[in-house]
């Protein structure tokens, strides 16, 4: 045991204790509470010394310590050593690391028994850490404790669980170049649609269906971001009901966002295969929409980059305007004309493997990828997931090692 002692108190000594214990691998802490009648600033500099110098100490053991069998391995990539202090709690009480973002999924041994490999490449992946309270900073935990308190004064009647856990997403997905905004986040949970969170793969099927959107799996950007594929020319915006042909683009962005956590730490790529798209399937009203949902401002959904390959043309006049009126400077500069020939500067290298065949030089059938992701969504949707109200409120973790409360 390493015991660090002030001397400004003898008779009140505050300690910063960091026990090492060679059978174990965690270190345990208990950081100093500093006095609040210390009147001396120069103490309290001191305080702050010893307690970053525990926690440096608790770094060191946790990176060389040896794995000990009687304790839960960590998951995840391994931690930079600046992270390890932050993240101890993970590691020495995993019960206690809920998931926010995450659904209950039905096991992927059983989606291979019942519906192969071709449907389960829709699965998230299972060694990625999914996102808790304990991973969150403390101003992101004010974010997201602000957004439910004005979530349950605006709508007294809807303040289940599930609600507490929208609000993480919300915050995550919050319009603009840095999410945990609660602002704009909150600007989009006061216009959302309910309706988006009860869409289900049975009701919009025949819409899918047509190819009109789909998630790619295996594609990537050369920044890590899953793609998601549109086909524009399949839109019809001035014969069918806009809000209708939105549904399936909300439906598919808003279960990768909640079901990956990629798609909601680090954001979406959108590849627009402008092929055969005409002036036919122009309405100001309904790109006006279209780039609303893309941008976030309708639902959390976060795209950091969109390709729109193969434009006609005559697109550029049509590109002014919806850079100008329809989308924020920050959103417009991760918007990206391209051939399909130049698609490898910004996806990553053997992309033509996973490129829907419906795309130059695309080896996947298109067709094979809308019937294996509505057969996963189906049978998701079709196991019994846990009741709202078992799951742990969001009040519950909401205190940190500094002895800010939230409640």
């Amino acid at each position: 045991m390493v015991l660090f002692q002030h001397r400004s108190q003898p008779s009140r000594p505050t300690l910063a204790v960091c026990v090492r214990d060679p059978s174990l691998t965690s270190v345990t802490s208990q950081d100093s509470e500093i006095d609040s009648t210390t009147p001396a600033h120069g103490t309290r500099r001191r305080h702050a010394l010893l307690r970053w110098r525990s926690r440096r100490e608790i770094s060191t053991v946790a990176s060389t310590a040896p794995h000990h069998p009687n304790l839960p391995r960590p998951h995840g990539p391994p931690l930079r050593p600046l992270e390890r202090s932050r993240s101890l709690a993970s590691i020495i009480k995993p019960a206690s690391v809920r998931s926010l973002v995450q659904r209950p999924s039905p096991d992927s041994h059983a989606v291979y028994r019942e519906l192969g490999m071709g449907p389960l490449r829709f699965a998230p992946a299972p060694d990625v850490p999914s996102t808790s309270l304990h991973d969150l900073t403390v101003p992101q935990r004010l974010v997201v404790r602000t957004l439910w308190e004005q979530w349950r004064d605006r709508n007294p009647a809807d303040v289940s669980a599930e609600w507490e856990h929208w609000c993480l997403c919300f915050a995550r997905c919050s319009p603009g170049a840095a999410n945990f905004d609660s602002r704009n986040a909150w600007k989009v949970m006061k216009h959302f649609d309910k309706r988006y969170v009860n869409l289900k793969a049975v009701t919009l099927e025949s819409r899918l269906a047509a190819k009109t959107v789909v998630p790619v799996p295996g594609l990537r950007t050369h920044q890590g971001l899953d793609v998601v594929y549109l086909r524009p020319s399949r839109f019809h915006p001035k014969t069918d009901n806009v809000p209708a042909i939105l549904d399936p683009l909300v439906y598919v962005l808003m279960n990768m966002t909640v079901t990956h956590e990629s798609a909601s730490t680090n954001g979406l790529c959108i590849v627009l295969n402008m092929e055969q798209w005409t002036m036919r399937h122009y309405t100001t009203d309904f790109l006006r929409r279209f780039w609303a949902v893309l941008q976030g401002f309708r639902a959390p959904v976060r795209v950091r980059q969109v390709l729109i390959v193969d434009p006609p043309s005559w697109f550029a006049t049509i590109g002014r305007l919806m850079t100008s009126s329809m989308m924020t400077d920050d959103f417009a500069a991760r918007v990206h004309r391209t051939p399909s020939a130049a698609l490898g500067q910004y996806l990553a290298d053997g992309y033509t493997q996973h490129l829907p065949d419906d795309m130059v030089g695309g080896s996947v059938p298109t067709t094979d990828l809308v019937r294996d992701y509505l057969a996963f969504r189906k049978y998701v949707e079709a196991v019994e997931e846990v009741p709202p109200s078992t799951r742990p409120p969001l009040t519950r973790g909401f205190q940190s090692k500094r002895r800010v409360r939230f409640e």
